[in-house]
């Protein structure tokens, strides 16, 4: 009778202990099941991310090739002025053998600068147009050449401004920030008179 009790109570405990397993196995299979759902739905979300980023890289890629058409054809149309005023520009001793030409459009508000063979740039740097009228100085912006040293830049002002003279100077890649800083690479004027 004793081993037969016995022999129940660990059947009762088996028993006992496999409902037990048989519920933990359940809440497991539930909670991979729910796992499951939550991975698949990242899953799309993940998925329309990555078409709504090619999808706005493709609309930013455009929105540049329409902003670059835009300057080529700004370009065009100071090149093409007849009236446009034109001045070489001239290499300084930092400029290593660097060339170029300055176009200004009055009608246009515009002008164009080409450089050649700029000399190399430290890491960070970039090279800083700037404008001379008279006494003010105006920067055109910051701009990079190519590996090749040569750069095409389209200067547009949206205020009066008549510039004689062109600058081309070293400078953060932000820019300068204030007034014309030497060195100087390239320079030249309309009027023949010097660059400060």
């Amino acid at each position: 009778a004793v081993a037969a009790a016995a022999a129940i109570a660990v059947l009762a405990l088996a028993i006992g202990w496999g409902v037990r397993l048989q519920r933990a196995v359940g809440d497991l299979e539930r909670g991979a099941a729910d796992l499951g759902a939550i991975v698949a739905a990242d899953a799309r979300r993940i998925d329309a991310l990555d078409i709504e980023r090619v999808g706005g890289g493709g609309e930013a890629i455009r929105s540049e090739l329409q902003a670059a058409l835009e300057t080529q054809q700004r370009m065009i149309a100071v090149l093409a002025d007849p009236a446009a005023s034109e001045a070489s520009l001239t290499a300084t001793t930092a400029a290593h053998g660097a060339s170029g030409r300055y176009l200004w459009s009055a009608e246009l508000g515009a002008g164009v600068v080409i450089a050649r063979q700029l000399p190399p740039l430290p890491l960070g740097a970039a090279y800083e147009l700037w404008l001379v009228e008279g006494y003010r100085e105006v920067s055109g912006g910051t701009f990079l050449p190519d590996t090749d040293g040569d750069a095409q830049v389209l200067v547009e002002l949206d205020f009066d401004f008549d510039p004689q003279s062109v600058a081309i100077c070293p400078a953060p890649a932000g820019g300068s920030g204030g007034r014309l800083q030497p060195p100087i690479v390239l320079a030249g004027s309309i009027r023949g008179d010097p660059v400060r």
